[in-house]
């Protein structure tokens, strides 16, 4: 309540000024807020890029052991 009234003795330019400088805080808060975000974005997204490179090693070991197998098969069949 007390800023309010301080701002309204002050000149017009001084005034404005204050306007301009609290919108630019504003903007500060938003742009601290949006780095902490894309901060926590980027640290998800390479935990999220680690697990599917441990997914994809995984799956290419199985199907390497499916085709092990399958050849296993084929042989016994074959040996029939």
């Amino acid at each position: 309540m007390q800023k309010s009234r301080l701002c309204v003795a002050l000149p017009y330019k001084l005034g404005q000024h204050t306007v301009f400088m609290r919108q630019f805080a504003m903007l500060m808060g938003q742009f601290l807020r949006f780095m902490r975000q894309l901060a926590v974005f980027m640290l998800q997204f390479r935990r999220f890029m680690r697990q599917l490179a441990v997914f994809m090693l995984q799956f290419r070991r199985f199907m390497r052991q499916k085709a092990v197998f399958m050849r296993q098969l084929t042989m016994i069949a074959n040996s029939k």
